[in-house]
């Protein structure tokens, strides 16, 4: 976007007006962020410091369906599966009720996102694994804003500052045995599995 049209990107950086260009760059910053976050989760030497046996797994950006559609991190370990949506709102309050999340007191529709998200994982995941069943777990990793309320919605959404999130999840209850996170790994990693 800032390639196609150069002058009126810088121009709207300099004023620090929103478009849709900066919303993409800001976006993108918030994964990477949260991605490095995740990187605890992966790295031998932290699994070896926290004593765990179970490796975890971690895909970014991964393509679902054909309409230019992505899911910001899957990540797969022994505490099950969960998508995992960044939001990145530099300096901003992001807080989180029974039903809603809201930042600097707007609503969105973050949870309901996350849930449609999780959902549509689950459903192409366990297509690809002969059919069982695939529960998984909804997450917002929260990037530069700070998060007040509650940790997790009603309806089970995890919202979470990125830098806390490796920790709650690595401290979630364990669901699946290593064989399953293995073979769930070997499906998550092929791209057929997310056309669907």
């Amino acid at each position: 976007m800032r390639a196609a049209t150069p002058i009126r990107s810088a121009l709207a950086r300099l004023l620090g007006l929103r478009t849709r260009e900066r919303a993409w760059r800001v976006g993108a910053a918030g994964e990477r962020i949260t991605a490095r976050h995740l990187r605890r989760l992966t790295d031998p030497w932290w699994a070896r410091l926290t004593d765990r046996s179970t490796r975890w797994h971690v895909l970014h950006a991964v393509p679902v369906g054909d309409q230019g559609a992505d899911i910001d991190h899957v990540v797969l370990g022994p505490a099950g599966v969960a998508t995992v949506n960044t939001k990145h709102h530099p300096g901003a309050t992001v807080w989180v009720g029974d039903h809603v999340v809201t930042v600097n007191g707007a609503a969105t529709f973050y949870t309901r996102n996350a849930l449609t998200e999780a959902a549509r994982a689950a459903r192409l995941l366990a297509a690809a694994a002969g059919g069982a069943p695939v529960p998984v777990r909804p997450v917002t990793a929260v990037v530069g804003a700070r998060v007040t309320g509650r940790r997790q919605t009603r309806d089970g959404v995890l919202i979470v500052p990125a830098p806390q999130l490796p920790r709650a999840l690595r401290h979630a209850r364990r669901t699946l045995s290593d064989q399953r996170v293995h073979e769930l790994y070997a499906v998550a990693r092929q791209a057929d599995t997310w056309r669907g």
